[in-house]
């Protein structure tokens, strides 16, 4: 919900100036007098927080009207008094003799209400709160109701669907909280602030939920056996004239998603549930909508529109923003549909089990009958309810509902419904092939699919239809719209609602089809076999954000002769000086393979330079000294597929650092926390989880060198097309998608020092293309007891759909796992989260061992505590395959037990997975955008799908 502005109050105060001289004169004397209300100061105070949409001068009127005033007409004092006697809220006392109106600052609206008290005294008698028990949402009321006609309520349709809804036969009374009975409903009559008396009447039946294509209108009937006679409040056929004076009588309910908390509870004296009147004026627009000014919250749904000259309805309301916008149907509206019920003429879908409308059944279709006990009836008139009478204790077979948008009602089952597991495909796919007939045609639908149910962010074993929306809504938003919910089943399945992944957003598939026609030009290189090397070495091995920085920095200043490099970002500018310093003095030279491209200016790397910078900069530094070429990706003949990923620097080809991290501020911080130099929030939350190695050994840089200049030279040996600044497709995300969860946020840090390690080691050095799948096949198969798998990207697909070489790796770490190992995952908390672990899900992966960590950008695998792999490819088919990366496997147990410490300390630190459904969803970047979206951040698609 946006948030209120001042310039709202500012229309305000020209709309009451042109249509209500009276009240803007006596707004204007409180304004001149010295002599101010109480209130005003706490009132100014909660307006004082609200911005200006823009610059703007008052109106003409009124700064000629306060020329003289002791209030600054731009200043919060007169907003406030605008707001408080332009607009007020009052508390109803509705007892006989006469009807009180507590508060009300305005002497005008004090003289118009007594005036009209007569017929608001009368119609507040009719007016009631919907008051719910058994609910599943713990609320105590969901609405507000007036009696329309003898025995019958008159309530919003998106009310009723709260406690009720279209089921197999008819309307229902959904089940309740305990799974067993449906939910209570009454309305009581009174509900007034400080008055603890009672008027409450039981709803018995529901008469009529409104289709979604009709108005939003529910009628219900009341029992009022032994109760004291209510009076109908009697509405208007015709249209209303333009400003016409009216009030609205309801129960406005405290609204968490209103932005201006304090400003509401100032307005509303910090009391809510309870009656209250607010007038205003109404102005008919169509012959189906009314608008009106009268100062409203959520619970007012329902609620009357009473026309202050005679004490009619002239509209009930059904949508608002709080001091913004309010909507109502017209009464004529209202009644024509009631008449219509009277006439047996409003139609209630019937639909069979195979998912086939039968013929509508009338409101008509009454069975008066002899009921004996033990005999089953079949009350349509027009609610079917099947009882069995003398067994008291069945309760009907009822389904719950929701809301969310518009179109046909599905068929809808008992929230008591057994689950639907993986394993019941049949009756998945029926009812799969059910959603889409009957909610495939909505314009709010992106994609209707079967998958999971998730349930407090996580994944469950029930099998779902998934209905993929262009934006989620919550209910208040919804009702502005007009729309109501889909069900919570269909067919005994349930139904999830997610928001749309970004693949249902591509239309642009030119990447895509590039994709498909790459053909590689690279060939694997003989003559310089990755081979294990089992000999003496030096390793330190470390991690970011604890000592990334430290280490890589005593690496480069070590350098003597060259530095060469394979990166995928270059961007960090205490990184780039300390490669400059490490090769500027004259004889020593730099060679560097980059891929082009960045994303910067946000978050960690706001201070961060481009790619290009950088590759100015050594330019400038080291004249003829720098070997350089932008990496050979992403173009049909190009030597790797989708990106240059690799992150590796050889120092005199004696020693190299290999790592899962970039050289940017978000990879290796310039902080060293393990001797205090920590921030708030801890780096831990802020900055990424990476793992790296040192390694001294000639036989192995050597090794990695050749590959990195190697690919140097056919770079620029290639004519490579210049890529366009705009070309990789972006989009927007919110910002808070990456802040750390709250368990993160509780968890105390705690930093890894470096260990060093001078022994006779056996490493393994991957490359892709070359070796990575297969070394690293044998690699898991070689597990007997523990598999910890920490990786940014785990994009498992459906079964089957993957490259030859990432399925075989899938499978055989599913097959681990089957086989009773302890096979735990940790990913990225990143992408299209839901269609990410539904996947893993739907692939066979335990869920239970399967954690999402905030900043998780290592790309390692400890096995058995005995050996580990580092390095830089995601668990993607072109991670594992066509694109660029290094990794080392090294069979070490106490370098092992190193990284899977690390790995437990995470595991155990992130706690268990929860994925916020409160976010909106992102949104591909059309480059039109005037402004970022609110709380939006702009980011490179490939970064935000975890494959960069």
């Amino acid at each position: 919900m946006m948030p209120y502005s001042r310039d709202q109050l500012r229309q305000q105060a020209e709309s009451i100036q042109a249509s209500d001289p009276d009240l803007f004169q006596e707004i204007q004397r409180v304004a001149r007098s010295k002599d101010k209300p109480k209130w005003l100061p706490e009132v100014s105070e909660a307006l004082s927080q609200l911005s200006w949409d823009r610059e703007r001068p008052a109106v003409e009127g009124v700064m000629e009207g306060l020329a003289s005033a002791a209030i600054d007409p731009n200043s919060v004092e007169y907003e406030s008094i605008i707001l408080r006697y332009g607009r007020p809220v009052l508390a109803l006392r509705s007892g006989q003799p006469k009807l009180v109106f507590e508060d009300p600052d305005s002497e005008t609206w004090r003289t118009r209400l007594t005036n009209a008290s007569d017929y608001l005294r009368a119609a507040a008698a009719s007016i009631g709160r919907i008051e719910v028990s058994n609910h599943p949402s713990g609320f105590p009321y969901m609405g507000t109701g007036w009696v329309i006609d003898d025995g019958v309520i008159v309530t919003n349709r998106h009310v009723a669907l709260t406690f009720a809804e279209r089921g197999d036969q008819g309307f229902t009374f959904s089940t309740g909280f305990d799974r067993k009975n449906p939910i209570g409903v009454d309305i009581d009559f009174i509900e007034e602030i400080d008055n603890v008396e009672a008027s409450e009447y039981a709803i018995s039946r529901v008469l009529y939920i409104a289709r979604d294509d009709e108005p939003d209108i529910a009628f219900l009937e009341y029992n009022g056996t032994g109760r004291p006679p209510l009076s109908r409040i009697e509405t208007i056929p015709d249209f209303i004239p333009k400003n016409t004076m009216v009030a609205i009588i309801g129960y406005p309910a405290r609204d968490s998603r209103v932005t201006d908390l304090k400003l509401m509870d100032r307005i509303f004296g910090g009391i809510y549930d309870k009656k209250r009147l607010a007038p205003g004026f109404a102005v008919q627009i169509s012959p189906d909508a009314l608008n009106h000014d009268c100062t409203t919250l959520g619970g007012n749904s329902g609620s009357p529109i009473i026309d202050l000259a005679t004490g009619k309805v002239c509209g009930l309301h059904f949508s608002g923003m709080f001091l913004k916008t309010n909507y109502a149907i017209p009464a004529s509206v209202v009644a024509t549909m009631l008449r219509r019920l009277r006439n047996n003429e409003l139609l209630v879908p019937v639909i069979d089990a195979t998912g086939k409308t039968k013929p509508p059944m009338s409101t008509s279709n009454a069975d008066n009958q002899q009921l004996s006990q033990g005999t089953e009836v079949k009350f349509t008139i027009p609610l079917e309810i099947t009882v069995r009478l003398g067994q008291p204790d069945q309760t009907p077979r009822l389904a719950t509902a929701t809301t969310a948008t518009a179109a046909p009602s599905p068929s809808v089952t008992p929230s008591t419904a057994p689950t639907v597991t993986g394993t019941d495909k049949p009756t998945s796919e029926a009812a799969l092939a059910e959603a889409k007939r009957l909610l495939g045609g909505r314009l709010d639908i992106a994609n209707i699919e079967l998958g999971w149910k998730f349930r407090d962010g996580w994944i469950t074993n029930e099998r779902a239809i998934v209905v993929h929306v262009h934006q989620k809504k919550d209910p208040t938003q919804l009702e502005a719209l007009g729309l109501t919910s889909l069900p919570k089943f269909i067919l005994n399945v349930p139904v999830d609602v997610q928001p749309a992944p970004l693949r249902l957003q591509m239309v642009d598939t030119s990447a895509l089809e590039a994709a498909k026609v790459w053909q590689s030009p690279y060939k694997p290189w003989a003559e310089v076999p990755l081979e294990e090397v089992n000999e003496e070495m030096k390793l330190t091995a470390h991690l970011s954000p604890d000592a990334g920085w430290g280490v890589l920095s005593k690496f480069l200043s070590l350098t003597k002769k060259r530095l060469t490099i394979g990166m995928y970002d270059f961007t960090a500018p205490h990184i780039v000086n300390g490669v400059k310093d490490a090769t500027k003095p004259r004889g020593r030279s730099m060679t560097l393979v980059l891929q082009r491209g960045e994303d910067i200016g946000k978050g960690t790397k706001k201070d961060d330079i481009s790619d290009s910078d950088t590759v100015e900069i050594f330019h400038e530094a080291l004249k003829n000294r720098f070997a350089f070429a932008w990496a050979s990706v992403r173009s049909a003949g190009a030597l790797f597929k989708s990106a240059y990923h690799i992150k590796v620097a050889v120092r005199d080809g004696t020693a190299f650092w290999l790592s899962s991290g970039n050289w940017q501020s978000s990879n290796q911080p310039p902080f060293d926390p393990i001797n205090g130099a920590d921030t708030s929030p801890s780096l831990l939350t802020s900055r990424n989880r990476e793992w790296h190695v040192v390694v001294e050994n000639t036989k192995l840089a050597d090794i990695f060198e050749k590959y990195l200049q190697r690919d140097e030279k056919q770079a620029s040996e290639q004519v490579q097309p210049e890529a366009a600044a705009d070309s990789e497709p972006m989009v927007w995300v919110s910002e808070d998608f990456f802040q750390a969860s709250e368990v993160e946020l509780e968890a105390r840090p705690q930093y890894f020092k470096p260990m060093e390690f001078k022994k006779k080691l056996r490493v393994q050095p991957l490359l892709t293309p070359d070796n990575y799948a297969e070394q690293v096949l044998t690699f898991i198969k070689s597990a007997t007891s523990t598999i910890y798998f920490q990786n940014q990207s785990f994009k498992t697909g459906k079964a089957g759909s993957n490259p030859e070489h990432f399925e075989k790796l899938l499978q055989a770490l599913l097959q681990k796992q089957r086989d009773g190992l302890d096979v735990r995952i940790i990913l990225r908390k990143i992408g299209d989260l839901f269609d990410i672990i539904s996947d893993i899900k739907d692939y066979g992966f335990d869920m239970d061992r399967v954690r999402l960590q905030t900043n998780c950008h290592t790309k390692g695998i400890v096995i058995d505590a005995k050996a580990v792999l580092i390095g830089s490819q995601n668990w993607t088919g072109d991670g594992t395959g066509p694109n660029r990366d290094a990794s080392l496997i090294i069979y070490d147990s106490e370098v092992a037990e190193y990284f899977q410490r690390a790995f437990l300390y995470d595991w155990t630190r992130i706690g268990k997975p929860k994925i916020d459904e409160t976010l909106p969803a992102p949104e591909l970047a059309t480059g039109q955008e005037i402004a970022p979206p609110p709380r939006m951040i702009l980011m490179p698609l490939n970064r935000w799908l975890g494959e960069s």
